[in-house]
């Protein structure tokens, strides 16, 4: 089965693995060596595409999982203009954030697309993700001088930018403490 799509970054075939005994998902780009063989295959009677892909948020599977996101103001429209995903949910909230939930069979392509929103969105769970996101921000940071630098085992502030955004922090905690996100 091979369908090419303009939406992605790569073209990948779907057929049937003879080494694991089940049908996968192959990234054109990596295969190596391909022989014609002139044998038929016949799919399985009851296999589709779209069962095959259903709950995948691109081409790539795993266990499925809840992520649930807050969107800012800022970019809350543009969130809800589009249906990113078919399990999707959105609710407003009173300040104008949205929060996003959505259900997918693996987070390996979500993960990218929900670090393009930057600090437009925050992971409210699950705690895994959340922590990734945590970690990665942390690293951001320091590539950019806005953490505080490690000088003679105490910590120093190099960047107005940290205490700006400790404030921020402190304002979002509030809220999340005293507001309804479930």
């Amino acid at each position: 089965f091979i369908e090419p799509s303009g939406t992605g970054h790569s073209c990948y075939v779907i057929g049937f693995d003879h080494y694991r005994r089940q049908m996968r998902t192959f990234k054109i780009e990596r295969i190596q060596d391909l022989e014609l063989t002139g044998e038929k295959f016949d799919l399985p009677p009851n296999w589709s595409a779209r069962e095959h892909l259903r709950g995948k948020w691109g081409i790539a599977g795993g266990p499925e999982v809840e992520i649930r996101v807050r969107f800012s103001k800022k970019v809350a429209a543009r969130v809800k203009e589009s249906v990113w995903h078919e399990t999707q949910t959105l609710v407003d909230e009173l300040d104008g954030t949205v929060l996003f939930s959505v259900r997918v069979a693996g987070m390996m392509e979500i993960t990218p697309w929900l670090l393009s929103w930057g600090d437009e969105a925050e992971i409210l769970s699950p705690p895994g993700l959340r922590s990734q996101f945590a970690e990665i921000a942390r690293r951001q940071a320091a590539n950019y001088g806005a953490f505080p630098v490690q000088t003679d085992g105490s910590q120093t502030t190099t960047n107005e930018n940290v205490a700006s955004a400790s404030r921020r922090r402190s304002r979002r905690g509030r809220f999340r403490q005293s507001g309804d996100i479930s």
